[in-house]
């Protein structure tokens, strides 16, 4: 189903309801990182057979080697009084997941435009929320997302973005309608589209344009479930997109607000 589902993340897809480009799509970056990865090699050795010639033998060993990922974030936040270059500092928020495994000074973000930039450092997170403010570079003249007030009801339009599969540049960012969806609740929210890898931390927006939710997962089309080594698998792409409300986010994270040093800002986006 793999297969499948690469020929399926295109635009041309009828799998999602694709809304119009629109300007504040630059506002969606591509979050990038290498993490580790341990992979099984086989690797030959010298050894003695029983009369004493020398022989190779296979051996299966173990190696750790670094792979790029990707997931999806917004910019939340500008510092006006942080000039940097032809910029300013800021915030993007992302999911905590997207990150957690990233080797050390490997983050990286890219902008719809193609401008990548280095030194990606995380501000503050939260596991239990699974997100991460991330402290980032914002070209100058970009307005950050507006954060919604309030988490929509059920059947409420949504818009949501990701940079799933092979996406790299804005020629591939996956923008799409959806609506949310039950079980939808004050720590907890659900769309009713697809959502496959990469577009995790992705932004959702209602259709005010403002930032209501984080993709953070999905669930699984419990289709063709077999098992192999009591291992589930499962049919691509999910069935319905998992995201954490904002309000949530900014309103019941202490930790995020204490390691930010300052709840200034998070209290001036809910404003």
């Amino acid at each position: 189903m793999w297969s499948v589902c690469q020929g399926q993340m295109g635009k041309n897809s009828d799998m999602w309801d694709w809304s119009p480009d629109a300007s504040h799509h630059n506002k969606v970056v591509q979050v990038q990182i290498m993490m580790k990865m341990k992979i099984q090699v086989t690797v030959y050795e010298d050894s003695t057979d029983e009369n004493g010639n020398t022989i190779s033998i296979a051996v299966k060993k173990e190696k750790e080697i670094e792979v790029p990922a990707q997931g999806t974030g917004s910019i939340v936040h500008v510092f006006k009084d942080k000039p940097v270059g032809d910029g300013f500092e800021g915030l993007a928020i992302t999911a905590y997941h997207v990150v957690k495994e990233a080797v050390e000074g490997s983050m990286k973000i890219q902008y719809p435009d193609g401008v990548r930039i280095d030194g990606v450092r995380i501000a503050a997170y939260s596991k239990v929320f699974d997100c991460v403010m991330l402290r980032v570079w914002v070209p100058k003249g970009m307005e950050p997302f507006k954060v919604a007030r309030m988490t929509p009801i059920r059947n409420s339009e949504l818009e949501a973005m990701g940079y799933g599969g092979v996406s790299i540049t804005s020629d591939n960012l996956r923008h799409w309608k959806t609506k949310v969806a039950v079980p939808t609740d004050g720590y907890v929210m659900f769309s009713d589209s697809p959502a496959i890898p990469g577009d995790s931390g992705g932004p959702c927006l209602n259709d005010k344009g403002e930032l209501v939710g984080v993709i953070n997962g999905g669930w699984f089309w419990a289709r063709n479930m077999s098992f192999l080594n009591g291992q589930s698998k499962y049919t691509w792409p999910t069935k319905y997109t998992g995201m954490i409300p904002i309000v949530a986010i900014y309103n019941a994270s202490i930790e995020l607000k204490d390691q930010l040093g300052t709840q200034k800002c998070v209290d001036e986006d809910l404003q």
